[in-house]
């Protein structure tokens, strides 16, 4: 029995490193969506080995260009090793959420493969913000060339709020799965597919829900400041819980697409949260906007 666990575990890994990468897997690995549900439980650490694939390429990068072209290279580095794929579902949700007044609508413009205006628009704003933001957090590092500072408990620069982040919002998945239900889209050429993958959600269970969750706290206490650190879990957390009582509300559960749209900006949120300098905050800009401006 405990060998059939060990092969049934071995084989949910590397169904979350075919999914999730372009990595060569062993040839008894395939997509059942039974194992893919259940694989839900390593999203983080494989996110978290996707982040440090990236900080790679931007240390490396940090050490001949500036820090925005640093960025570049790692989300280069990064599109190539994932495939584009969180980020396609980024782009079918703007457009569908974005275009669509009604459920039948919305899933009707996310089969579509074209990228609309929301999807370009949205799209372009995501790339120029995650890059702006990583090299902004790169010129804070102290390592030479704004270099990543590696140290437990106390690491600084682009790097390691990469590890972080790609950990932390890959975190989303399994409680998102496990709270609300997968909507089926009966029209997709691969409804069949996802029929299976909504009747084997049952397979997460709560105890790959909690690994999944504690892989995210684990990652980020141990390469943050504890400051920084909860900064990143309690966005990340607000994050997930606001997306699925909105895909609840517009779609009655949560989808692929939409999974990966959340991954991408809770990436984001968390780049935001990490680099804010609370200590120059100030909202009364907003109140010169028309609904707060004295008549």
């Amino acid at each position: 029995r405990a060998d059939g666990l060990v092969a049934s575990e071995l084989r949910s890994f590397w169904t979350c490193v075919m999914f999730l990468t372009r990595l060569p897997c062993p040839g008894w690995c395939d997509h059942h969506p039974g194992y893919l549900m259940r694989s839900m439980a390593h999203f983080p650490l494989i996110g978290a080995l996707i982040g440090a694939w990236a900080a790679a390429f931007y240390d490396a990068a940090a050490s001949l260009w500036p820090p925005l072209v640093a960025a570049a290279v790692s989300m280069a580095g990064t599109l190539w090793l994932t495939g584009c794929f969180h980020e396609d579902g980024l782009c079918d949700t703007l457009d569908g959420f974005g275009g669509g007044w009604t459920k039948s609508q919305i899933l009707k413009i996310m089969r579509d493969s074209r990228n609309g205006s929301y999807a370009t628009m949205g799209g372009c704003m995501w790339v120029v913000a995650k890059a702006a933001l990583l090299a902004e957090l790169g010129r804070g590092a102290a390592g030479a060339g704004g270099a990543s500072v590696w140290a437990v408990g106390g690491s600084a620069g682009a790097g390691p709020c990469l590890v972080v982040a790609q950990c932390v919002a890959r975190a989303s998945a399994a409680p998102l799965i496990y709270c609300y239900a997968y909507v089926v889209d009966d029209e997709d050429a691969k409804g069949e597919y996802y029929n299976w993958f909504g009747e084997s959600r049952r397979l997460l269970g709560l105890r790959r829900v909690l690994v999944a969750l504690a892989t995210a706290a684990a990652v980020a206490h141990a390469l943050l400041p504890a400051a920084a650190a909860n900064r990143a879990l309690l966005v990340a957390a607000g994050g997930t819980a606001v997306a699925g009582e909105y895909g609840r509300s517009v779609l009655g559960g949560v989808m692929g697409d939409f999974l990966g749209a959340t991954i991408c900006v809770l990436e984001l949120a968390i780049y935001l949260a990490l680099g804010a300098d609370t200590t120059r905050a100030d909202p009364r800009p907003l109140l010169r906007l028309p609904p707060f401006e004295p008549v």
